[in-house]
């Protein structure tokens, strides 16, 4: 079965990059019902036609018909549609033969005893194995001791300062998949006492961790969406390096951000 989810309002890549993709909630949903999510985006545009928030056509700026089948709007979502249908013929089990490695293997985030990893999952596993080692030719052990059900992993018991290798294979209730793609985090020397960046998104503007734009506020170097750039809306950023910050990595599976805001009470986080 396939989705179409659309953010109607702001919409442009050039608004959102990967955010709604990311931060929607849908591709949770869909793997766990075997579904294929759709995102088409629009080009927001100051010219002819005048889209400058890059809308999708829900008034009719762009034509009388853009509500009808036959709107080019409606039949470029058609045609995106019908292409990653081609060729599908229905969802299948997990399979007995070999199957696909995991794709897109991170490591998003460590504390000074754990390290995250996130991968995408892959269609007919009943869970992965995750294998670690303390350099990219040795010999790779499994951190898990039970099957990792979900496309992450927090590897605790670590120590600090030190950097850990990683590879993920996927297990189909018979076989283990090839290796994915190996990964490497240092942990920290020490677990930070606050997270320093947690502010309303106005600061994050006057403090540079943000610029705003058509009023909303967007974090410097990332460009991840903050949403309104007001003194209501607070948002917690990590700095990944000079001029870059970003938003906590999705999934959390540390869960240790934010930890205590530094001089933000904790109701403020609520």
């Amino acid at each position: 079965m396939r989705t179409i989810a659309l953010a109607v309002v702001q919409n442009a890549d050039d608004y959102v990059g990967t955010d709604f993709v990311a931060h929607a909630g849908y591709n949770q949903w869909a793997d766990t019902n075997n579904l294929i999510v759709l995102y088409p985006q629009t080009v927001s545009s100051s010219g002819v036609p005048f889209n400058p928030n890059g809308c999708w056509d829900w008034w009719g700026y762009n034509e009388s018909g853009y509500a009808t089948k036959s709107g080019s709007q409606i039949a470029a979502v058609r045609a995106m549609l019908t292409q990653v249908a081609k060729g599908y013929t229905g969802w299948s089990p997990a399979p007995t033969g070999a199957f696909g490695a995991p794709a897109g293997l991170a490591a998003t985030d460590s504390t000074n005893s754990s390290v995250a990893l996130a991968w995408t999952g892959v269609g007919g596993a009943a869970g992965y194995n995750v294998y670690r080692a303390t350099c990219s030719t040795c010999a790779f052990s499994k951190a898990n001791a039970a099957l990792v059900t979900s496309p992450s992993y927090a590897d605790g018991a670590r120590t600090a300062s030190t950097t850990y290798f990683y590879k993920v294979r996927a297990y189909n209730g018979t076989l283990e998949s090839a290796d994915s793609a190996i990964v490497s985090r240092a942990t920290v020397a020490a677990q930070a006492s606050c997270d320093p960046y947690y502010r309303d998104n106005y600061t994050h503007t006057i403090e540079s961790r943000a610029y705003a734009l058509f009023g909303s506020a967007y974090a410097h170097g990332s460009n991840n969406y903050l949403g309104l750039w007001n003194i209501y809306t607070e948002t917690n950023l990590i700095q990944t390096s000079s001029g870059f910050f970003a938003r906590p990595p999705v999934p959390d599976v540390l869960g240790q951000r934010p930890s205590a805001p530094c001089g933000v009470t904790r109701s403020a986080m609520a």
